[in-house]
């Protein structure tokens, strides 16, 4: 910027883009140049003296001028728009911008291309976001508390199976296309997030018109009005069926290699049992076959009898929580004990060579959770075998894994190692897809990750606190809600 006993020339200005004027502080022009004169009107449109917001449509020169005080307010202002006041019948629109200097306004003005139609340009704006949300497979809704007026987007008809040509369904039919006991949840986030007006972010179960189950994510926020009071929801539903399939269909795969790993495990405390088994039926064969075979006393008969059911048993109780691991097919949502669940995964990992003095369980009550067993057993499976790979280099290392009930009244379970702990600078990385810090072979990265979507789906939490030689996973799920 440029002192007025010192204005730059025309033809040194020439070589810069825009048009510049200089004005005083009560926002008359001072100087103009050739540039800004030619832009701003037909020879003669700006003079020496003439207040600045007169070279615009008198509809505008209020905000021109109140422009014009915040910047000379101090305040720090966006390029400025305004159609100059030029008498021709297309509109010129001017882009504008000042900085205030010593006791003067510099200002640079450039044309600007604006659509004259802002119905055309709110319809082409319309169509982008509609074509956004069909991509996307995201629709949009909002909720008028006054009027209780509900107005849905395309995308979000689409997703009830509605055609967007039909009209939009109040607030009572839009709940209905909700299983019952998902409307009841519905209910209760909503009268939350008008208590205590935060985003609110549920899945629900959505019943289509053709009688097809979809799982839907609605995520959104409470409207305030200016005086403070909540006036409305708006929010975005999204169709995340197909997602979460694929999410099964890898957990899948990822608790067939887990079953692998713990296989390996489990096998020499099938084999013992089996082995005495074996050696008592072979004995009780030959007593009952061989004439010259010395009899039974009926004690020791009692005896082998008692040993091989202990043993069947301890077999068949392998069998049933590997098969419950290795379940790909659920039955829906259920009240689960999550206490029931660790003490399942922990009776696995309880055959591994020397458990016993490294493994340390504490079981305290939980409230029940609505959720999968399989997936969540899947979880806890992926985070005790990730910690007891972090102790197998570290002598004397534990694992120690803990169930309460947390001060919010959630179900938590914590699975805690003393191996060497996690770098601070991958702590934010560890639950990424195909990141691992194991050697090649010993894993793909993905347990960590579909471990978090899968406490999330049930509606919680999976969180990571680490420190020297401590490593400790924390799952938090929201108690099941109480039937009606």
């Amino acid at each position: 910027m440029y002192p007025l006993d010192a204005l730059p020339s025309d033809t040194t200005l020439d070589l810069f883009p825009g048009a510049r004027c200089i004005l005083a502080l009560d926002g008359t022009i001072v100087w103009a140049h050739a540039h800004f004169r030619s832009l701003m009107g037909p020879p003669g449109a700006v003079r020496e003296g003439q207040p600045f917001d007169t070279l615009f449509k008198a509809d505008h020169r209020p905000r021109v001028r109140a422009e014009l005080a915040a910047m000379v307010g101090g305040d720090d202002r966006l390029p400025a728009l305004a159609c100059v006041d030029w008498h021709r019948p297309e509109p010129r629109w001017i882009r504008w911008e000042g900085r205030v200097q010593a006791h003067h306004v510099y200002v640079l003005a450039t044309r600007a291309q604006v659509d004259p139609d802002p119905i055309r340009q709110l319809r082409e704006a319309n169509h982008l976001l509609e074509l956004a949300d069909e991509i996307a497979g995201v629709g949009h809704f909002r909720f008028d508390f006054a009027t209780r007026a509900l107005a849905w987007s395309r995308e979000t008809f689409h997703i009830h199976g509605l055609d967007p040509a039909g009209p939009t369904p109040t607030l009572e039919e839009a709940v209905a296309f909700y299983v019952p006991a998902d409307r009841v949840r519905l209910g209760e986030v909503l009268t939350s997030a008008l208590l205590d007006p935060a985003p609110f972010d549920f899945e629900l179960r959505l019943v289509r018109t053709d009688s097809s189950v979809r799982l839907v994510r609605s995520r959104g926020i409470v409207e305030i009005d200016p005086t403070g009071t909540p006036c409305g929801v708006v929010g975005v539903f999204q169709d995340i069926t197909d997602e979460r399939r694929m999410l099964r269909e890898v957990c899948d795969n990822t608790r067939q290699a887990s079953l692998e790993t713990l296989a390996r495990g489990v096998a020499h405390e099938i084999n013992n049992p089996l082995q005495y088994l074996q050696s008592n039926l072979e004995m009780l064969t030959e007593a009952l076959t061989d004439p010259d075979a010395p009899p039974f006393e009926p004690d020791d008969l009692t005896r082998m009898l008692d040993d091989s059911l202990q043993g069947v048993r301890k077999v068949e109780g392998i069998v049933q929580n590997l098969r419950a691991m290795a379940a790909t097919h659920t039955h829906g949502v259920e009240c689960v004990d999550l206490g029931a669940a660790v003490a399942s995964v922990v009776r696995l990992l309880r055959h591994r060579p020397g458990a016993r003095d490294w493994l340390e369980v504490s079981l305290a009550d939980t409230p029940p959770v609505e959720g999968r067993m399989a997936e969540l057993c899947q979880v806890l499976m992926n985070l005790l075998l990730n910690a007891t790979r972090a102790i197998k280099d570290h002598p004397g290392g534990r694992v120690v894994v803990r169930a309460f009930t947390g001060p919010q009244g959630n179900a938590v379970v914590e699975v805690e190692d003393t191996g060497a702990g996690i770098p601070a600078e991958l702590e934010a990385r560890v639950f990424e897809p195909f990141f691992t810090t194991e050697q090649p072979g010993d894993g793909v990265g993905l347990g960590l990750h579909i471990s978090r979507a899968i406490a999330q789906a049930h509606g919680g939490s999976l969180s990571l606190w680490s420190g020297p030689m401590c490593t400790r996973f924390r799952l938090v799920l929201p108690p099941a809600t109480p039937p009606p």
